[in-house]
């Protein structure tokens, strides 16, 4: 071997720990940057080392894990343990491997960025994130009394409800679902399958009592001892110090979370539990795709849902949307929402009638922005009659009050703050 080919061999030896290969120079392997996968070690940071160089190299990349079980601890910081800022041509190839996600966590939250590819990875969580027990007693004023079934968490009672502000329905605004003794459907003889629960009291070793909200009193006939019962928490078996730290994140909602990613693909991917949500994705650009994604019961378990709240969020997407092959059963909420937001007119400048402020319809997982050269649609909504479609020339989005300035190329007659909404166009 010459000289200069022995300096060569010695340089590509050491890339190759650090993801740099011969055979591909843009791989970056979990396992280089110490990810373990024995299930028992944090490998959040040596998995993020692993995302950080794929960033700093610069793509087209691919992350790539090992068919292990790898346990992500808490970042106290974020929801999500990992906060994906501008990355692009990014592929993560999982490989059969499961990420779990301590309680607390969530997987992936993407923001920005292009070209963002995750295949064949699988996310768990290392406790149920619902209470499930069976009702042993009931009282037809409105209570009922739950004995929690092996494996499955208490739930939060009022008292530490109250003490971390958790006002929402005295339950973090998750509702309860009921279903037939066995698990194997919901009890429809209620006219519906859930009741939101005003309280909770232990009353005994692993037993606890739900009081029922008294609107929801009227279907409590339907219910019968036997009946088997998930509540999920949804955040509030957490204290308030734990979450207004997470709060500061810019994603609150679902295991895996896309912001204005400009094409978007999810392939073989499982999801079998959640702190709340699947997949949600929101103001995209481009094209998100969905193929074989399965947000399933895990398998092997008693478990009664596969996430405590929505399964698939797919929102405010102005490329093509592609679900194929999917499989979505037993949400907590919802199993499929797609669709675009509404605004509403909130001001219409006195002088120049073509400012005008609106206002998102919805909550902060799905705010969106408008941007110049978009078409937008005017309703009076009480009439259902459609004013106009104008396109827009300059727009400003104020994120905290969910809220845009528009000027309009023309004039809308007709467009009223407070009775006309917005419809935009170019968005599915």
């Amino acid at each position: 071997m010459t000289y200069s080919r022995l300096i060569l061999f010695c340089l590509l030896t050491g890339l190759s720990t650090h993801g740099w290969s011969a055979e591909g120079m843009n791989l970056f392997r979990v396992a280089d940057y110490g990810a373990r996968g024995d299930g028992q070690t944090d490998d959040g940071p040596a998995i993020q080392k692993a995302f950080t160089a794929a960033k700093r190299r610069g793509g087209p990349v691919t992350v790539v894990f090992e068919k292990k079980h790898y346990l992500l601890g808490d970042n106290p910081e974020a929801w999500h343990y990992f906060v994906m800022e501008d990355y692009r041509d990014l592929t993560i190839q999982g490989n059969g491997a499961t990420l779990v996600c301590s309680d607390g966590n969530l997987a992936f939250s993407f923001i920005g960025g292009e070209n963002i590819t995750i295949r064949g990875l699988t996310l768990d969580v290392t406790a149920p994130r619902v209470t499930q027990g069976e009702i042993i007693a009931l009282d037809p004023c409105g209570t009922m009394d739950v004995r929690i079934m092996d494996g499955y968490p208490a739930p939060p009672v009022e008292a530490f409800l109250k003490a971390n502000k958790h006002n929402a329905w005295g339950g973090g605004g998750r509702h309860m679902l009921v279903f037939e003794k066995g698990g194997q459907a919901r009890n429809t003889n209620m006219g519906s399958d859930h009741l939101y629960i005003s309280n909770i009291k232990q009353v005994s070793d692993g037993v606890f009592r739900f009081f029922v909200m008294s609107e929801y009193i009227k279907r409590f006939p339907g219910v019968v001892v036997g009946n088997w019962i998930s509540y999920g928490h949804n955040m509030a078996n957490l204290t308030a110090s734990v979450i207004a730290a997470k709060d500061e994140s810019a994603s609150i909602y679902a295991q895996i979370a896309a912001l204005r990613v400009n094409n978007f693909t999810l392939e073989a991917v499982n999801i079998y539990g959640s702190l709340n949500g699947g997949i949600r994705v929101s103001d995209m650009p481009g094209d998100v795709t969905l193929r074989r994604v399965n947000v399933i019961r895990k398998p092997g378990t008693r478990n009664l849902l596969s996430t405590c709240s929505d399964a698939l969020h797919l929102m405010n997407i102005r490329g093509h949307l592609v679900v194929e092959g999917c499989r979505i059963e037993a949400a907590g909420d919802d199993c499929v929402n797609i669709g675009a937001q509404l605004e509403n007119v909130v001001s219409v400048d006195a002088i120049d009638k073509r400012l005008i402020t609106l206002r998102s319809t919805d909550n902060r997982y799905y705010y969106y922005t408008i941007s110049a050269g978009d078409r937008l649609q005017f309703i009076d909504s009480a009439a259902l009659k459609v004013l106009g479609v104008r396109r827009v020339v300059g727009a400003t989005f104020i994120p905290g009050h969910l809220r845009h300035a528009v000027s309009l190329k023309k004039e809308v007659p007709g467009v009223v703050a407070g009775k006309t909404q917005v419809m935009h166009l170019g968005q599915n």
